[in-house]
């Protein structure tokens, strides 16, 4: 049977290249998640708009949590369904992978449209990143937010496989 635990820290292991500084502050945080929730209260309180009975109970979803490891470590962005084109493109492009893989927004060729979603601008991205073998990938955080990473497909493969057994989905966010 699979446990979740092992699912995350192997999800983390591929999105974040192995980083050891993510996969410990998870482990701890998954022993504690009230003192994640205590430790970064002002910043969570700020971010998501949740009073600290809120933050608590997000904190014990290893899930969400997970999400917001990776987002502080610069390894995925959440971005708002109705993001502006330039937003979108600066904050991917930030990430630790797009910068591990060279990927540039200055060196893109493809046309974007400033009235197309982000599924649209992603699936884009995919075509012109497909000779790299690169994706788009999203984690689903049952929001009406993206919470995007640059990926492998072969690494999504895999990705949407351990998120599944753990009753989540992680997809390319083409898809989303």
């Amino acid at each position: 049977a699979c446990r979740p635990d092992e699912n995350y820290l192997e999800i983390a292991r591929i999105i974040t290249d192995n980083d050891l500084e993510v996969k410990s502050e998870m482990q701890e945080s998954f022993h504690d998640p009230q003192g994640y929730a205590a430790r970064h209260i002002e910043r969570l309180s700020e971010e998501y708009g949740m009073d600290e009975e809120e933050l608590r109970d997000a904190a014990a979803d290893h899930w969400w949590l997970m999400t917001d490891i990776f987002e502080t470590h610069g390894y995925v962005c959440t971005r708002d369904w109705k993001d502006e084109l330039q937003d979108f493109l600066h904050f991917l492009f930030q990430t630790k992978r797009a910068g591990s893989q060279g990927l540039s927004v200055n060196g893109l060729k493809t046309e974007f449209s400033e009235s197309g979603s982000i599924p649209e601008w992603c699936r884009l991205l995919d075509e012109e990143l497909s000779e790299k073998g690169i994706a788009v990938g999203n984690i689903d955080t049952d929001s009406d937010s993206y919470t995007v990473f640059f990926c492998t497909k072969a690494e999504m493969e895999l990705l949407k496989k351990l998120a599944s057994e753990t009753g989540h989905t992680v997809t390319f966010a083409q898809g989303a």
